[in-house]
């Protein structure tokens, strides 16, 4: 088999390539496939559609054709936008297929759940990222809800759960970050090969459009890192090597981690997960030390083995249980958030039911009182000393928190996320307590 593309600025001038062309193949015995030969026209179509021909065979005009495994449209702002549609369809149903797995396998864990993600997913979210840079935000979106619906499914959390929680618990680059990186990798590629190269002919050239102001690859590029939370800029005119590239990934990066830790810090249905961050051990700006601690490994409490108790303790730290701090934080029924102050526990109906209080203070319920203390009576027994000393002397309900979902201990993890389990259970069992009806 053998492939040709021409290109053509009118119609008259693209019949007489085509024509050359037939008498070429014709007078090397080359038979041209006229049903697989498609006339692609840049731009709107027009109302009366040329007609082109080879030899005797008329040839279809399209505005979708895929080509080496990308998908353009012509009649799309975005050429790519079919293309971006297309692997959200595919990445939707490897997920669907992965999670209908579960019928027979039980429930996934999230360290092998990732796995299955990065084998069937990602790569149909990746498709095409080295050359179709994400500049049309609605195109992207596609992309990106397959992610957040995967993360959501596989940790077990509820729509309302914001999406930079996700990312900061399962360790994974947000779809938006990773293919940047990935295209800034192809151009580290495109650097590194020799100046005659055709790759290098051409990244020069889009180079030199992006610099005259002019629509390129580059110029993407450029436009995609300026609209980053963190903005990632530098200057193209001059000369640049592999190593530079490796800088400005480290930016993307430090973008990103900036804006899930602004996240963090700024939302009321972060404050426990903020608060239960792990402390990274080495020294550096939080952004660098979130980089290496963050977003790299998943959290330890993911490892819970009983699916039920892991998503528990999971749904506890992200605000994605029904806890009256966070329940009455909708808006629904055209009834207005209730103040935090508001949020009254339904058993003693004093105190405002976060997760510190239902987990360690309310008395109210002789149910609550005894698990209570046979989860702590049993921690103290296998706990070390330092980690018994620092229970009992940590200054906050928030902090007890924190170190029980930190413990290295296996045993006392797996007991808190059945102890977080047992006490959702109970407050699931009476209704939310509304202050003023």
């Amino acid at each position: 088999m053998w492939s040709r593309r021409m290109f053509s600025t009118s119609p008259d001038g693209l019949q007489a390539k085509l024509d050359s062309l037939y008498d070429w193949c014709r007078k090397n015995s080359i038979t041209i496939s006229h049903e697989k030969t498609k006339i692609w026209i840049a731009g709107p179509l027009p109302s009366v559609l040329p007609v082109f021909t080879v030899g005797a065979h008329a040839l279809s005009c399209v505005s979708k054709h895929k080509y080496v495994g990308v998908t353009l449209s012509s009649t799309d702002r975005s050429i790519f936008k079919e293309h971006y549609y297309i692997k959200a369809s595919k990445a939707r149903k490897s997920m669907n297929a992965s999670f209908g797995a579960e019928n027979f396998v039980g429930t996934v864990p999230p360290k092998e759940g990732i796995s299955v993600y990065m084998a069937t997913v990602d790569p149909h979210l990746m498709s095409a990222c080295d050359v179709s840079i994400d500049v049309d935000n609605p195109s992207l979106a596609e992309l990106e809800r397959v992610q957040k619906t995967f993360i959501r499914r596989l940790l077990g959390v509820a729509k309302r759960s914001p999406v930079a929680m996700l990312f900061l618990e399962m360790g994974m680059w947000p779809v938006k970050y990773r293919r940047l990186m990935l295209a800034l990798r192809y151009w580290q590629y495109a650097l590194s090969l020799p100046n005659d190269h055709s790759l290098s002919y051409a990244v020069r050239d889009a180079v030199d459009l992006a610099i005259n102001a002019k629509p390129s690859w580059i110029s993407d590029l450029v436009k995609a890192l300026r609209l980053l939370p963190l903005p990632v800029t530098f200057d193209l005119s001059r000369q640049w090597s592999p190593v530079d590239i490796d800088n400005i990934i480290e930016a993307v990066q430090r973008s990103c981690c900036n804006d899930i830790d602004d996240f963090l810090t700024s939302s009321p249905k972060a404050l426990l997960l903020h608060h239960c961050a792990p402390q990274p051990r080495n020294s550096g700006s939080l952004s660098e030390r979130m980089r290496q601690s963050t977003l790299s490994t998943l959290r330890s409490y993911l490892a819970v083995p009983v699916p039920a108790h892991r998503k528990a303790l999971v749904r506890l730290l992200t605000s994605s249980h029904m806890l009256a701090v966070e329940v009455l934080r909708w808006t629904e029924c055209r009834c207005p958030p209730v103040p935090r102050g508001d949020r009254s526990c339904r058993y003693c109906h004093t105190e405002v039911e976060d997760e510190a209080h239902v987990l360690l203070y309310c008395e109210e319920s002789d149910q609550l009182q005894s698990l209570r203390s046979q989860f702590f009576r049993k921690v103290f027994q296998i706990g070390s000393h330092s980690f018994s000393a620092s229970l009992r002397t940590a200054s906050a309900g928030f902090d007890i928190i924190r170190l029980l979902v930190n413990a290295e201990d296996a045993d006392i993890l797996c007991s808190f996320a059945k102890y977080v389990f047992d006490i959702l259970r109970i407050f699931q069992c009476v209704p939310v307590y509304y202050l003023h009806t």
